[in-house]
């Protein structure tokens, strides 16, 4: 640039032309020697020429698209919408093929219940918008669905083994039907809790604990955001997997059912799970001055208590294939008892975050040292000078 404006010759000897006329030499060397700053208005208007603005409107040329597009946040939420429908695609496709022409309706249609939670969590207000950047949220959501495929994958191989193991065993006791249905149940009950709960709360756990490493919670509500968006990316290809499975394997109306099942009772239990979970990390993150911040144990088992309870109901229902096995008496009776324990834990989880949800300052920008505690457990107190300097300085280099 010097060089351009005529201060240095291409040899790299400085110009003659170097004086403007004041007494002062452009390159802020002044008369005699003397060092000059550069005046400001000079700065600030090679920075503005220098700028280049960031369009507003998308542009309309295809190479603007692609860049406009580029941007961290945009790719995220165009990379969750890609996810979601490719995967409806693959299972529209796959149940025609092998004869099943409904299953496009009923995956398709199953997505208002993950996009109304996606709205209620963030979209819903100013605060939970400002509570967390829109970027997270959606990268929450696709690692979700991405690692919610590899858990699905996992737990249908699980459950072929097992039920499998169990149907051969059954052949031989048929004349004992009490002992039948004991080990049935148990298989119901070690498959809900181990093999489905278990995994997918400590899933959703790690999900949220991979985005506070990311420096990306700036506020209390953050974490709930985060379970709930990681939650819904989930539900999105397990649930949908789980109708057209049942679709696939029973019949029509039953997967209608299932589809029933899973939108307004798996869903609600499922964000629950992840309210719980995402409350917990929010004490870890911004831990109260009178309490010690919860561990991953604590944090987790009651999620993993609902979330077991709640599955073994649904597949009591659904391995039996409701009324061809149980009758559509036994088959209400145990719907019934699913639907009262979805209430009673939604009940339950209303009225102890009533007051933590409706508190404004829930929302408010955060930093780890504003709560008066820091999160190092070692450090006793907050209040003492001595501690706080120190708690700054690991913020510092942290």
């Amino acid at each position: 640039k010097m060089e351009r404006d005529g201060q240095f010759s291409s040899s790299g000897e400085r110009s003659p032309h170097d004086d403007d006329g004041r007494g002062q030499r452009k390159d802020g060397e002044g008369v005699d020697g003397v060092s000059v700053m550069p005046r400001i208005e000079d700065i600030e208007t090679e920075s503005a020429e220098e700028e280049i603005p960031r369009p507003i409107n998308p542009p309309k040329d295809v190479k603007g698209m692609v860049f406009w597009f580029a941007t961290p946040t945009k790719f995220s939420v165009l990379n969750s919408i890609l996810f979601v429908i490719i995967l409806q695609i693959s299972l529209g496709v796959t149940g025609f093929v092998f004869g099943f022409p409904y299953t496009f309706t009923l995956c398709l249609t199953f997505l208002i219940f993950p996009v109304f939670w996606l709205w209620a969590s963030y979209y819903r207000s100013s605060s939970t918008r400002a509570a967390l950047q829109t970027q997270t949220f959606y990268e929450s959501f696709s690692l979700g669905i991405l690692l919610g495929i590899v858990l699905f994958v996992a737990q249908w191989a699980l459950f072929t083994l097992i039920f499998g193991v169990f149907s051969v065993v059954a052949e031989s006791v048929q004349s004992h039907h009490l002992i039948l249905w004991q080990a049935f149940i148990l298989c119901i009950i070690f498959y809900s809790f181990i093999v489905e709960a278990l995994p997918e709360e400590i899933l959703r756990y790690t999900i949220v604990f991979l985005m506070r490493r990311r420096r990306t919670v700036i506020s209390r509500y953050s974490t709930v955001a985060i379970a709930i968006s990681a939650t819904a990316g989930m539900s999105t290809f397990s649930s949908c997997m789980f109708v057209a499975r049942t679709y696939w394997t029973i019949n029509f109306e039953y997967g209608w059912i299932v589809w029933v099942i899973e939108g307004f009772m798996s869903l609600t239990v499922h964000m629950i799970c992840a309210l719980w979970i995402g409350v917990g990390h929010s004490k870890q993150q911004f831990p109260n001055s009178s309490s010690t911040p919860p561990k991953a144990s604590n944090i987790l088992v009651r999620p993993w208590l609902f979330h077991g309870t709640y599955s073994t109901f649904v597949y009591i229902v659904v391995m039996t294939e409701g009324t061809n096995t149980l009758g559509w008496k036994l088959f209400l009776v145990v719907l019934a008892f699913a639907m009262i324990f979805v209430l009673a834990i939604l009940a339950y989880t209303i009225l102890t975050m009533k007051k933590k949800i409706l508190d404004p300052q829930f929302y408010n920008i955060l930093a780890e040292d504003d709560v008066g505690v820091p999160s190092d457990p070692n450090i006793s107190s907050a209040s003492d000078p001595n501690v706080e300097d120190q708690h700054n300085s690991q913020v510092h280099v942290a």
